[in-house]
């Protein structure tokens, strides 16, 4: 494979283990932008800004510290760079995407959570089961929680949870086994 192509498999497997989380993410926008509210301010897409929390943003809800880069690394089997993509952080969600290479191409773990609406984001979550997503209902995590996996890439699944208010999900490259401590250990420091 020559290094364009390696580039292009590399940027696909990007995208398609953010795929579950940020379509989470933006369903979860879209219905608290249609409950009202919202922000029409445009950000800077510089990497030193992404790299820092969000407005709004308190150590309660902000998923790099939910999810440490120790513990992403831990999960990711390697060193993992922390991004905050900002198609996915606004006035609705926070997002923290740990990236880390292996071999040729890179695993990706991704946090977010619910700054507002989060029953709302959670509930609009669930239907993803409608779209050809695998979802199965997982017990002993905050309120309700249920695994989601992409029936054609197995590899790819997220953990959303919702524990009052707030809606967290964790997920990348990895596997509920991987995940499920990572989120009993978020729901923690969120109390």
């Amino acid at each position: 494979m020559n290094g364009r192509n390696d580039g292009e498999m590399q940027r696909f497997r990007v995208r398609s283990a953010d795929l579950l989380a940020l379509g989470a993410a933006l369903l979860l926008a879209a219905a608290a932008a249609a409950c009202g509210g919202g922000d029409d301010s445009a950000g800077s897409d510089s990497s030193a800004e992404q790299a820092q929390p969000a407005a709004g943003t308190t150590a309660a809800n902000d998923p790099c510290a939910l999810v440490t880069a120790a513990e992403a690394e831990q999960v990711l089997a390697a060193p993992a760079e922390a991004e905050r993509p900002p198609e996915a952080n606004n006035d609705y969600m926070a997002t923290c995407r740990y990236v880390a290479p292996r071999g040729e191409s890179v695993v990706v773990l991704t946090v977010s959570v619910s700054r507002q609406s989060g029953r709302v984001g959670f509930e609009n979550a669930k239907r993803m089961g409608e779209g050809g997503i695998q979802i199965q209902p997982v017990s002993g995590l905050g309120d309700e929680a249920f695994w989601a996996v992409d029936v054609i890439q197995p590899q790819f699944g997220t953990l959303f949870v919702l524990q009052d208010s707030t809606y967290l999900d964790i997920g990348g490259d990895v596997q509920l086994e991987q995940v499920r401590p990572l989120a009993l250990r978020a729901l923690e420091r969120l109390r």
